[in-house]
């Protein structure tokens, strides 16, 4: 198979209407990263689907991390949306036990993602495009993507090197694919684009920061964002922090300039602290329960039942504020 190619960039400006784009077959959606923020994003595809946005089987998507799985579900085949979201809730209860499946978060993203592969692939292949992150390059991790695959084992593995986190994955500081070092690809693509579409509706779940606002609402926020640097922060160190750092220190994942050890810190300008280019994201069209630095945090603790119903509904209704702020017939 050929060697992963260029990065997939967000489309600004589209060059034809919604729904031009829409009824030729011209519209794309992107997903971010995002974590274990998976809800978030299948709320807003189920709600872009049943608007007659996102047609199986015509839509072209693009996911970036966990972006790369969630896309699957606009393909034709794929689990039905609420059936997904049960299959999501299972894996976090599993990795609520397993310490937010710390080192062992690929083999669960491989265990969950086959059968869905299996559903998909044949159909998805070509239109769906996974962005990832190229260790191998020089000092600096390079953006790269596949929207091809030769079969489904090929489509599994370019979906786990999107998802791979260097040290949370796994042990390693990156994978293989397709003869390359890999890893996440939210660590090179902000919001990926599938190319050649004239029109990409680009979702995201990291808000704008507005750091004054954060401020303002620190005190109300604090018991909750602080629970989940505890549970970060336990669960990933476990009873003997020391040695949990000389172990990242040993496998080079402590920061330093060169490729993979350096791209995890380099993440964070990526964030939207004061702007976000994507068009649906959490807070926009309505005032989101959690807070920025909440939400962020979330992509680090596998939610509860609750907050995974809580971020499944916001999905869907922001999605709908958006296709009816775009004058679409039915939102």
């Amino acid at each position: 198979m050929a060697a992963p190619g260029g990065p997939l960039a967000a489309l600004l400006q589209p060059s034809l209407s919604l729904a031009d784009a829409v009824n030729s077959g011209n519209v794309g959606v992107g997903y971010a990263g995002g974590g274990f923020l998976v809800l978030y994003f299948l709320g807003v595809s189920k709600t872009l689907q049943q608007l007659g946005i996102a047609r199986p089987g015509s839509v072209r998507t693009a996911g970036a991390s966990v972006g790369a799985l969630v896309q699957l579900a606009d393909q034709p085949g794929s689990w039905p949306h609420d059936e997904y979201a049960a299959k999501v809730g299972e894996l976090f209860d599993l990795c609520r036990s397993e310490r937010n499946c710390i080192q062992t978060l690929d083999a669960r993203v491989a265990q969950f993602a086959a059968p869905l592969v299996e559903r998909v692939w044949a159909g998805a292949s070509g239109r769906v495009c996974v962005a990832i992150s190229l260790a191998d390059e020089g000092p600096e991790a390079k953006g790269a993507s596949t929207c091809s695959f030769s079969g489904p084992a090929d489509f599994l593995s370019a979906a786990r090197a999107a998802c791979y986190v260097p040290g949370w994955s796994g042990p390693e500081a990156a994978m293989s694919f397709r003869g390359r070092k890999v890893f996440d690809g939210a660590f090179t693509h902000k919001n990926p684009c599938p190319p050649g579409v004239a029109y990409c509706i680009k979702v995201a779940v990291l808000t704008p920061w507005d750091v004054a606002a954060t401020i303002q609402g620190l005190p109300g926020s604090l018991p909750l964002t602080a629970s989940m640097l505890t549970d970060i922060a336990t669960k990933a160190m476990g009873m003997d922090p020391a040695g949990f750092v000389e172990v990242l220190a040993n496998r080079g994942l402590l920061p330093r300039r060169d490729g993979i050890a350096q791209a995890p810190f380099d993440w964070q300008g990526t964030l939207p602290f004061s702007k976000n280019d994507a068009d649906i994201y959490p807070g926009k069209y309505s005032k989101s329960p959690f807070t920025p630095e909440q939400i962020a945090l979330m992509t680090f603790v596998p939610a509860d039942a609750g907050t995974r119903r809580t971020l499944y509904e916001m999905g869907q209704a922001d999605a709908r504020a958006w296709a009816r702020e775009q004058g679409w017939p039915g939102a």
